[in-house]
């Protein structure tokens, strides 16, 4: 994990079925940039905001809790700019 809000490290993947990590966090005022590198080396980013709606690159999901116990891992969607049902 990073020093700063925990995002980086983090799983991702993309609808198109891209697999990925959020290699950098980057916190501004109101938001944090998120950048990603998918497993083919490609780069994309998401910016979560906290006063308005997510932007950057839509289709992205990210694994918040691991498979464990016998439950599956759990995905949410990485940003409120999806407008997509739940995977």
């Amino acid at each position: 994990m990073s020093d700063g809000m925990g995002w980086t490290g983090k799983r991702v993947k993309h609808v198109d079925g891209r697999e990925g990590v959020i290699n950098r966090e980057s916190p501004g005022f109101c938001f944090v940039m998120l950048f990603i590198i998918d497993n083919a080396g490609n780069t994309d980013t998401v910016q979560l905001n906290t006063n308005g709606p997510d932007t950057g690159s839509a289709g992205w999901s990210w694994c918040y809790r691991d498979a464990q116990d016998g439950e599956p891992e759990a995905w949410g969607w990485l940003g409120d700019h999806n407008n997509m049902a739940a995977a």
